[in-house]
């Protein structure tokens, strides 16, 4: 696949600063990022529709430093082979259908009256927002981080704060929980799976300053 987000005959993602060495890109990309997220959860981008445009918003501010094309959609199509799927490949959405597809999500989630939620109501539909935006694979990079970072903020806003320090320290298994619940495969008898991404999304809302 010809890939224009990356150095040609490399795997290195395109970058402002022009790093083209694997190690060193991870580093410079976590540090930056990271003051960038802390910014955020000091509530500086709270404020908004959470619809497509915020959505873009939050990702141009979180990798606005080291890619140039941070905030805006990807133009290809992403396989992965993954390792919470033993080594089987993960096809995210087609990049055509990622506007149509996360204005239908987001539109969705702005129409819930989330104040008049109980815990486990809040959890099965924070979960399955969670895992449609995830599955669109909007950006060709940081797509869990703004994803989290995103609905972290959007719960603020209406009202019940996650522990967002949760989905840190269990990174590996959020990873997992994302893509059982979007990995479906007809072959294998493979349906999609929301269980441990409500039962971590549970926990962070419990834990929540609420």
């Amino acid at each position: 696949m010809n890939d224009p987000y990356v150095y040609k005959g490399t795997h290195i993602l395109v970058n402002t600063l022009n790093i083209k060495d694997y190690d060193r890109l991870e580093f410079v990309e976590k540090e930056l990022t990271t003051v960038r997220l802390k910014d955020i959860s000091r509530g500086l981008l709270t404020e908004g529709f959470y619809d497509v445009e915020h959505f873009k918003q939050f990702h141009r501010y979180i990798f606005g430093d080291i890619y140039p094309w941070a905030g805006e959609f990807r133009t290809v199509n992403i396989l992965k082979n993954e390792t919470a799927l033993n080594g089987l490949p993960l096809e995210y959405m087609d990049h055509a259908s990622v506007q149509a597809h996360l204005t239908w999500a987001l539109s969705k989630m702005n129409e819930y009256i989330w104040e008049l939620f109980s815990v486990e109501e809040k959890t099965y539909h924070f979960a399955r927002f969670m895992s449609e935006i995830w599955r669109a694979h909007a950006f060709r990079e940081g797509n869990t981080r703004t994803t989290l970072t995103f609905l972290s903020e959007f719960a603020n806003y209406k009202g019940f704060s996650l522990q967002t320090s949760l989905f840190v320290q269990h990174a590996a298994y959020m990873r997992k929980a994302l893509v059982a619940s979007v990995f479906e495969d007809e072959a294998l008898e493979k349906k999609r799976n929301y269980v441990h991404l409500e039962n971590i999304i549970k926990d962070a809302i419990l834990q929540g300053k609420n």
